[in-house]
């Protein structure tokens, strides 16, 4: 090949490098209005069974409560309800109650954590909880809660408090219910004449008479402690020492025996 053929292919293969370089086009980075906003609230972990529904934006909230538009970040619980107060263990119960999330940038949602907390005869039995994510204003907030198979008959209450920012948590008066056997029966027919069953002798139950009482393992004062009731609670009376001072042995409303301070109850037969 001559020098002028080997020039005139140089310049060809220099010419398409060129055009390549030329044509190469730098990656676009994503806007930074392509970020997804937050509309509406979000629930972790996901839950089709807890619902938030908007009742107020953040200025008829403000509004209505008073408040300054440039307050500090607050979140609060208020309104907890059950729409049954009696259910069975197996069954659902539907509970409600009302959340006030505010801060002070309007556009900026808030994150805030929910824990609920089902308490038998005053302490907590079972725990759940649910980290939010919404815009500011008022929710109505909507769950069903399985309750448990192994639930012994007896009051409850559901309580419902907030957690944000490291700030102390917000709880609303708890909701009561009462686990039951069987359904409260409807109207029925008078069931016909039977011949009269001698009734069963009844037990002698006790009746707290102080703030609270503690009930132990056994009847020492350095026995473990395994429940705590309040005022007006009645338990069945297994056993009476009425020389000794943890002499009242009961049956608790959990099916556990249990001694009890004699001074802490009246005993009635």
């Amino acid at each position: 090949m001559t020098m002028s053929a080997w020039a005139g292919l140089a310049a060809v293969v220099g010419a398409c490098c060129l055009s390549s370089a030329c044509s190469t086009t730098t990656p676009k980075r994503p806007s930074p209005d392509a970020t997804p906003q937050i509309t509406g609230p979000s629930v972790r972990p996901e839950d089709p069974s807890y619902r938030l529904t908007l009742l107020r934006s953040r200025e008829e909230t403000l509004r209505e409560r008073g408040a300054k538009a440039d307050g500090e970040l607050s979140v609060r619980v208020e309104r907890v309800a059950v729409t049954s107060t009696a259910v069975r263990a197996g069954e659902t119960l539907t509970v409600s109650a009302e959340y006030v999330v505010l801060g002070s940038d309007a556009s900026a949602p808030v994150s805030f954590r929910v824990r609920h907390d089902v308490l038998f005869v005053g302490q907590s039995w079972r725990q759940f909880t649910r980290d939010i994510t919404a815009p500011q204003g008022t929710y109505k907030a909507d769950l069903a809660w399985p309750v448990p198979a192994d639930a012994t008959d007896g009051p409850y209450e559901f309580a419902i408090e907030v957690e944000t920012g490291g700030r102390e948590a917000a709880r609303a008066e708890p909701a009561p219910f009462t686990v039951v056997s069987q359904p409260a029966a409807g109207p029925q027919s008078p069931p016909p004449a039977a011949a009269p069953v001698p009734a069963p002798a009844r037990r002698a139950m006790v009746e707290v008479a102080v703030e609270s009482a503690k009930i132990r393992r056994e009847p020492t004062a350095n026995s473990p402690i395994f429940a705590t009731v309040p005022r007006g609670t009645r338990l069945e009376l297994l056993e009476e020492r009425p020389r000794e001072a943890w002499g009242i042995k009961v049956n608790t409303q959990a099916g556990e025996p249990g001694w009890m301070q004699t001074r802490d109850v009246i005993i009635r037969r």
